[in-house]
C-alpha cells in the first residue's frame, strides 16, 4: 500500500517534510532528501552520539533539534552547528515538548518548566507554571500545552501567565491540535477528546480508540487520523460524530501529512501512500 521514497536502514530515524525537501535526523547524521525524486541530496554527521531522545523542526534556514538535555541550532544549508544550548542536566531536567514562533523557541522540561530561547539573543528564560512534565506544546496566539497529568493548559506567551487548566485526561496527554475553534487531544488513557478552544471543556470523548499508546497525526478532508506504532495500525475517524471510518495496518512513530499525502519514517526509510487511497 505504501510506496517507498527513500531507503535507510535505521532504527534510530526520524524525518520532517519542509516544502520539497525531507530532512532525516538518523543516527549521527542529517540528510536532506528531494521529496520528488527520492534523491539523497545531502549528508553530514552532526551529532557526537546516537541517542534516542530527538525530536526536530525547521525554522527557515535553521533546524532545531531537542537530543536529551540538548537543544541545537543547525544551519540547513551546511548542517553546521550554529549554537547549542544545555537546558537540563540529567533525567530530571531533560527537554519534553518544543515548538516555536516568530520570536522564540519553546522547550518543556521536564517536570514542568518551560524554557523560552530568543532566537536573536539566544538568552534563555525559564517560567514554571506546573509540576507535571509537557510533552507537547502549541504555540500560537497563546501556548496550548499538555502534561503528564492530563491537563490541558492556555498559557499567555506575552507574560506567561496561565490563563486556563483543565483536567482533560486521566493519564498523560502526549498529542495535541489545534484548529480555529477545536483542540483534539490523545492521552495514555487510550482516549481521544475533542475540547471548546475557548473553554478547554470536553465536548466529546471517544474512549479506547486504541489498544496501547498513540498520537494524532493530522485532520484531513473530514477525518481525524489516528496513529498507534505499538498496535501497528492507523485509524481514520469521522469528525463529524467520532464515528471509526477504518483502519489500516501500518504505523511510525515518525509520520507526517503533507497535503494529500502521508510520509512514513521507519527502520527501512520513507515511503508515502495518497491519502485518498485509505478511504477507498
Amino acid at each position: 500500500m505504501f510506496k517507498s521514497k527513500f531507503d535507510l536502514e535505521s532504527t534510530n530515524s526520524i524525518m520532517k517534510v519542509v516544502g520539497e525537501l525531507i530532512y532525516i535526523c538518523s543516527e549521527k547524521s542529517i540528510l536532506k532528501v528531494d521529496k520528488n525524486t527520492g534523491e539523497l541530496l545531502q549528508s553530514q554527521i552532526v551529532f557526537p552520539k546516537n541517542r534516542r531522545s530527538r525530536e526536530f523542526f525547521v525554522d527557515g534556514q535553521y533546524l532545531y533539534c531537542r537530543e536529551f538535555c540538548t537543544f541545537y541550532k543547525i544551519d540547513t544549508e551546511s548542517f553546521s552547528i550554529v549554537h547549542q544550548w544545555e537546558l537540563g542536566t540529567d533525567l530530571s531536567s531533560d527537554i519534553c515538548g518544543i515548538d516555536f514562533d516568530e520570536k522564540n523557541v519553546y522547550a518543556g522540561i521536564r517536570n514542568g518548566p518551560i524554557a523560552v530561547i530568543d532566537k536573536v539573543s539566544k538568552e534563555v528564560a525559564y517560567h514554571h507554571l506546573t509540576d507535571s512534565s509537557i510533552w507537547h506544546m502549541v504555540v500560537e496566539e497563546y501556548i496550548y500545552a499538555g502534561n503528564v497529568n492530563g491537563e490541558l493548559l492556555k498559557i499567555d506567551k506575552t507574560n506567561f501567565e496561565l490563563l486556563n487548566c483543565e483536567h482533560v485526561h486521566k493519564k498523560n496527554l502526549r498529542s495535541l491540535l489545534v484548529t480555529d475553534n477545536t483542540i483534539y487531544t490523545a492521552s495514555q488513557d487510550l482516549s481521544f477528546n475533542v475540547i471548546d478552544k475557548e473553554s478547554l471543556r470536553i465536548i466529546t470523548q471517544n474512549k479506547r480508540s486504541h489498544k496501547m499508546m498513540f498520537y494524532l497525526l493530522g485532520l484531513w478532508n473530514g477525518y481525524l487520523i489516528t496513529v498507534s506504532p505499538p498496535c501497528r495500525e492507523m485509524k481514520l475517524w469521522n469528525i463529524s460524530d467520532q464515528s471509526l471510518h477504518t483502519t489500516i495496518p501500518k504505523a511510525s512513530w515518525s509520520m507526517q501529512i503533507d497535503g494529500d499525502i502521508i510520509y512514513l519514517m521507519d527502520s527501512k526509510g520513507v515511503s508515502y501512500i495518497e491519502l485518498k487511497d485509505l478511504i477507498n
